[in-house]
């Protein structure tokens, strides 16, 4: 018992130290596109693109758009995939400004993900004075008309996604993938339950040797009788040998066959296969 309260406890630490490292790692998000100072132009395609860290559990997110000086957002995109890693955006007639920011949000629970440097949208007759960044390829390109209305729903919604299987925390996903492999939707149940999980698989083991310990088959043969002819007719005073009840199921006559017959279906075990003898045990 010793040694196993040992594992348990180096398991548990392992596990809540990896938990720490994974909720610093959760707070990397950064938009790098518009960058500081960045001019958009009106009437064309802009790109937004960010780079996150890993086991954060952010699949997706919200985009919107907003202004210091004015009151009032700008619903751009819904459940944009996380791991696509940028987004076009094509202006049509915003309001030039040299405030606006971009915001990743998760807009249903309110948890902000990350906010852009300012940056500045220019009229439509304006040109930029540094070279704007490529495009991206092979993503979408969303188009944004207009300033923020709070009637409007988001410009584009992406299709729905699965937010993951480990909604019971990082470290759910980190202990499955460090304490044991294939173990981690349990351990993502239970958050800090690694030593539980650990439990609940040694006693896993233990009730099926106890299982196969109680479901040894009866393996001995039982035999039936088969008339190898038809019994020939005999007084009722005295009953032949092989047509009384009792002397029948004792010892089989010389005039029948016997052949074995296997188990009840409820003695024979699930996972082993039961053959009858070849050579039947002689009767009596």
């Amino acid at each position: 018992m010793r040694p196993f309260a040992n594992v348990f406890s180096t398991y548990t630490t392992a596990c809540i130290v990896l938990a720490f490292l994974a909720a610093q790692t959760s707070a990397y998000f950064i938009i790098n596109e518009p960058s500081a100072n960045r001019q958009w132009t009106n009437n064309a395609a802009n790109l937004v693109s960010w780079s996150k860290g890993v086991l954060d559990g952010i699949h997706g997110f919200d985009v919107e758009m907003a202004r210091m000086s004015q009151d009032g957002l700008m619903l751009i995109a819904r459940n944009v995939p996380a791991k696509q890693k940028s987004l076009n955006l094509l202006l049509l007639d915003v309001p030039p400004g040299d405030d606006y920011f971009l915001i990743f949000i998760n807009s249903t629970h309110g948890v902000m993900h990350a906010t852009s440097p300012r940056f500045t949208v220019l009229a439509p007759s304006s040109t930029p004075s540094s070279t704007p960044p490529t495009l991206a390829a092979g993503v979408p390109t969303v188009t944004v008309s207009g300033g923020p209305n709070p009637t409007l729903n988001f410009a584009t919604t992406f299709p729905a996604m699965s937010w993951g299987r480990w909604e019971g925390g990082t470290c759910g996903w980190v202990l499955g993938r460090v304490c044991w492999p294939g173990w981690g939707a349990r351990c993502g149940r239970l958050g800090w339950g690694c030593g539980s999980a650990l439990l609940d698989r040694v006693s896993c083991r233990r009730r099926r040797r106890r299982m196969k310990r109680n479901a040894t088959p009866d393996t001995r043969p039982h035999y039936v009788t088969l008339s190898a002819s038809p019994p020939s007719p005999s007084s009722p005073s005295s009953p032949s040998p092989s047509t009384h009840p009792l002397i029948d199921h004792l010892s089989p006559p010389s005039s029948t066959l016997t052949s074995p017959r296997p188990p009840p279906s409820s003695l024979l075990h699930p996972h082993r296969r039961h053959r009858a003898p070849k050579n039947p045990p002689p009767s009596r």
